[in-house]
């Protein structure tokens, strides 16, 4: 039995650009979509709410963490791509027992109204 698998460099480049490499996700997180807004939870422990870092670039989230006294984690610096129907300025984070909160609310949908002709 063969220890080791071999790749092709164009089959281990577009696994690296497609980021599919089989590692396992630095953080541990969820993401739920409400009727009026999508809601995430990330583990962070040992992490402060001075010490994480949230942004978003063009309905990408960008979540990072960095510690000098964490001796579990010197940090992760992760994006999420979010859905084009989130407005990602009215962001609401949270952190508490080392989960951090995110509510995203969902953008105002143009409402659409009949109208009779007379």
């Amino acid at each position: 039995m063969n220890k080791y698998r071999f790749y092709h460099p164009l089959e281990m480049m577009d696994r690296i650009l497609s980021n599919d490499l089989g590692l396992v996700d630095p953080v541990d997180y969820r993401i739920n979509e409400q009727e009026n807004s999508l809601e995430a939870e990330f583990k962070v422990p040992g992490f402060t709410q001075t010490e994480i870092s949230l942004e978003v670039t063009d309905n990408v989230l960008l979540v990072e963490a960095k510690s000098e006294t964490n001796k579990w984690s010197n940090g992760f610096s992760k994006k999420y791509k979010l859905p084009e129907n989130v407005d990602g300025s009215k962001m609401e984070a949270k952190l508490e027992h080392g989960i951090l909160s995110l509510r995203i609310p969902k953008k105002k949908q143009a409402i659409s109204k009949k109208i009779a002709v007379l």
